[in-house]
């Protein structure tokens, strides 16, 4: 059964500055059954952009009636679109054009680095909440199986000695889990497409984030570097580019 489109790096579109930076993957990302509509907006470039500590919260039990179930499926889906959606909004920013426009440039690099380090650690959590209800989905799982297996057991016997009671009975027995292992058996896809929107979105960050921290300064100052013809052979010498390990190993020694 499948049900959710493949996310493909094909499908990123360039930003603006497409020689550094891209976009995460957009509207496809949506076509899931349900669209979730909401407006969300948040200033950069004047720094008022209020960081929230938005992730998924752990769900520990399996509920037992269906109006539980769907309560918990409503939240999960609703809940994990939109963190999703707030997180592909922030990623989906140009950033030079934002810098370029920013009053503060430092104070608006800052606050979009802070915004973006509480999305990727709050997806982190996310993902963490997710597996374990995936988990508990799975066990459900094998547990209704264990029980279909032992209905059809009494479903034949019945059958066999011409108990048609005991035997409709087994049969609504048999209805009712098949639809709470269909149930459960949804919802582990879901999970499993919200895994994969999360961990797409937090590899493609890190890289972002990596950049960003650290160039930090010469981003503001709007400094760079000409990788010459020759290449970067005379660059390390004069200490104009480094490794990210060399130069946290020369702050540190600083």
């Amino acid at each position: 059964m499948y049900i959710f489109p493949e996310v493909e790096d094909s499908k990123i579109p360039v930003s603006v500055n497409t020689e550094i930076y891209q976009s995460a993957y957009s509207a496809s990302l949506w076509n899931v059954w349900v669209a979730l509509s909401t407006r969300i907006g948040i200033a950069y470039n004047d720094g008022s952009g209020v960081a929230r500590n938005t992730f998924y919260k752990e769900i520990s039990s399996v509920w037992i009636t269906a109006e539980e179930r769907r309560l918990s499926r409503s939240e999960m889906i609703a809940q994990n679109m939109l963190i999703i959606w707030e997180y592909l909004n922030l990623s989906r920013t140009d950033i030079k054009t934002m810098l370029d426009s920013a009053p503060n440039r430092r104070k608006t690099l800052e606050n979009f680095i802070s915004q973006l380090e509480l999305r990727y650690k709050n997806s982190a959590l996310s993902i963490e909440s997710l597996q374990k209800q995936k988990d508990l989905h799975l066990a459900n799982l094998t547990s209704i199986e264990n029980k279909i297996a032992q209905v059809k057991l009494s479903m034949e016997s019945h059958f066999a000695q011409s108990q048609a009671t005991n035997t409709l009975e087994d049969v609504d027995d048999y209805l009712l889990l098949r639809e709470e292992y269909t149930e459960s058996f949804t919802d582990v896809v879901f999970i499993n497409q919200f895994l994969k929107q999360h961990a797409f979105l937090n590899n493609y960050n890190k890289g972002i984030l990596d950049t960003l921290i650290n160039n930090k300064e010469a981003i503001i100052n709007q400094s760079y570097v000409v990788i010459p013809d020759s290449g970067d052979q005379y660059l390390r010498p004069l200490e104009l580019l480094f490794d990210e390990a060399d130069i946290k190993a020369k702050q540190k020694a600083q």
